[in-house]
């Protein structure tokens, strides 16, 4: 069996590529991996989800969002793309985005 050489990307070469992609990747420590597609049961239970937390944080200092943000956690070196996150106000966006 031949090993194969694993290529690491810089976080600047990921989100370089991602603007390009057809398809959202998650970055891991150097590593690009494509995400999958998702069920309409997913979906609704992402739905459900995020609808609960909306109205459990109304008039709280927090915003709900939902899949198509990108989401960087710098301590673990990680761009992922999460169902639902909950993000405290004010938001802090990455340097240029």
């Amino acid at each position: 069996m031949l090993a194969t050489e694993q290529k690491y990307y810089s976080t600047e070469e990921y989100l370089e590529l991602e603007e390009a992609a057809e398809f959202r990747s998650e970055y891991r420590q150097g590593e690009i991996i494509q995400m999958v597609g998702c069920t309409p049961n997913h979906n609704l239970i992402s739905l459900n989800f995020s609808s609960a937390l909306k109205y459990a944080l109304k008039g709280k200092p927090y915003r709900v969002f939902i899949t198509d943000l990108r989401l960087w956690v710098p301590e673990s070196r990680f761009y992922t793309y999460p169902d639902v996150m909950v993000v405290a106000i004010p938001l802090v966006y990455a340097e240029n985005r």
